[in-house]
């Protein structure tokens, strides 16, 4: 679904370039606090206890982010291939929606409203089909 992640730049590297596109390129997020490098902590520490590993092992980048939505990869230290990550702050606080390299379930999106155009389509696991998001 989204491309390979460049393995060769530190997180602290990919930080930097993503705020500085994110400044220019996007929309103000719903919370101004919350910096790309805040949030790519959040979900450092997501996954580090989701998989029982180190936050700094996580390797996370932001592909696209509107406000408390978030489309990006995760792969750890180490790891040839990672997967492709949503992330909606729910409540006040950060929430892996769906990680992976497989269809999104339309059960994962839809609880969190995740935007149809950042995510458009998604797997109905009721009906067995895939559903076009942006209709």
């Amino acid at each position: 679904m989204y491309g390979k992640q460049n393995t060769s730049q530190s997180v602290g590297e990919k930080t930097a370039r993503q705020t500085a596109t994110k400044q220019s390129t996007s929309t103000p997020a719903a919370n101004p606090e919350d910096t790309d490098a805040q949030v790519i902590a959040a979900l450092q520490q997501l996954f580090a206890v989701k998989y029982n590993r180190k936050a700094a092992d996580v390797i996370i980048s932001i592909n696209h982010r509107r406000g408390n939505y978030v489309v990006g990869g995760v792969k750890f230290t180490g790891a040839l291939e990672g997967g492709y990550l949503l992330a909606a702050k729910v409540n006040g606080a950060w929430k892996i929606v769906f990680d992976g390299n497989g269809t999104i379930p339309c059960s994962s999106v839809d609880v969190v409203s995740f935007p149809s155009d950042l995510v458009t389509e998604c797997w109905d696991t009721v009906k067995n089909i895939n559903v076009d998001r942006t209709k």
